[in-house]
């Protein structure tokens, strides 16, 4: 791949997708950063470190504390794999599973 390629205007619909993010309340404030290898193609932070208005703007060196995304990404990653042993399917009610 020729990283050469990318130009910045590439990643406008991903700076898109998160400032609507954080202007759609889905989650205060992020960084992301893109890279291949030893190269960093995108880096951005977007929003800031809390809901409060006062909050502090995030930065590209804002640690996150991601202890409370263990249980949905856990429960996500079994249900896929469930579904991908033909134990579960995708349209079983919640009702007929507890």
């Amino acid at each position: 791949m020729n990283t050469s390629a990318f130009q910045e205007s590439s990643f406008d619909p991903i700076r898109v997708y998160m400032e609507q993010g954080v202007s759609g309340k889905v989650f205060p404030g992020a960084v992301l950063l893109v890279g291949i290898h030893d190269k960093i193609l995108f880096l951005q932070a977007f929003g800031r470190v809390d809901s409060a208005a006062e909050a502090d703007p995030v930065r590209v060196n804002t640690i996150f504390d991601l202890a409370s995304l263990t249980k949905p990404l856990a429960t996500a990653l079994a249900v896929c794999l469930l579904v991908q042993d033909g134990k579960l399917d995708w349209d079983t009610p919640l009702s007929q599973i507890f």
